[in-house]
Formats: structure tokens, C-alpha cells, sequence
């Protein structure tokens, strides 16, 4: 996950298999290529007997919408969430 990211964004377990990586100055199409950067480098990785996946849940810090970094946290976890109900991999925002 380091590695997909820049030297200024900010990435942590958050609990289990849950990752935060908090991103600044991106716009929505860089966003998206980070997921997929993600995305492609955790399934590329090959460990024996277990197939690798990874759902990402994205949210957006809106001045007035969000107050604290624990709803923006809670709005990522949903998409996330949802994007694993929904087809199992990939991003949500």
C-alpha cells in the first residue's frame, strides 16, 4: 500500500485486514488510478493456497458535510462495504 502511494499521504491499519491511507489534492480521476494501482499490485501478490482480493471504499472530506475524521472513516467504511457486496473487488465512492 506504501508503495502505491505518494511520500505525503498518510497510510495505517486501522484494525485486522482494514488499511486508512489518507490522500490530499487529488482530484476524482487520480483517486480512481490509485485504486487501481492498489488494487493490481494486492492481487498480483502471490501467496500459496489463498486468493487475494481487495475492496476499497473511498469519501471525500466536504467542509460543512463532514465534521469529523470518524464520519469520513464511517462514509469509507460503507462504500467499502458496499463495493464488496456488490462485485467482491474494486472501489466505491
Amino acid at each position: 500500500l506504501r508503495d502505491a502511494v505518494r511520500a505525503t499521504d498518510i497510510v495505517g491499519r486501522i484494525g485486522g485486514d482494514e488499511f486508512a491511507a489518507v490522500i490530499v489534492g487529488m482530484s476524482s480521476a487520480e483517486v480512481e488510478e490509485l485504486c487501481e494501482r492498489i488494487r493490481s499490485a494486492t492481487t498480483a501478490s502471490r501467496v500459496p493456497d489463498l486468493t487475494v482480493t481487495v475492496s476499497i471504499g473511498v469519501a471525500a472530506f466536504t467542509p460543512g458535510k463532514v465534521e469529523t475524521l470518524h464520519e469520513l472513516l464511517t462514509m469509507a467504511d460503507r462504500a467499502m462495504y458496499e463495493g464488496r457486496h456488490r462485485r467482491r473487488r474494486g472501489h466505491v465512492q
